[in-house]
């Protein structure tokens, strides 16, 4: 019996330049969410003012949820895309 492991590729595109960020991360949870969003801040070589996301419980929780803290402690807006309108996604 082979075992799969699944792994979960997060994408950030910035919005005006258009500049593609990705990672490879082992689960889809909001603390690989916040990781990647620390790991993009790093790595772009501009400022950075909005979060905008689907609405995927790796993103949106309550407010101890760990994308949200990572947004607050970044200095970043955070912006959800509509519901059931996958073209903003």
């Amino acid at each position: 019996k082979s075992s799969t492991t699944r792994e979960y590729l997060f994408v950030a595109i910035d919005d005006f330049s258009r500049e593609l960020f990705v990672g490879i991360f082992p689960n889809k949870t909001q603390f690989s969410s916040a990781k990647f969003l620390r790991q993009v801040t790093k790595e772009a070589p501009y400022l950075i003012e909005i979060a905008y996301s689907d609405n995927g419980t790796e993103y949106r929780g309550s407010a101890d949820h760990e994308f949200a803290k990572t947004c607050r402690e970044l200095g970043l807006e955070q912006r959800f895309t509509r519901v059931k309108r996958p073209q903003t996604n």
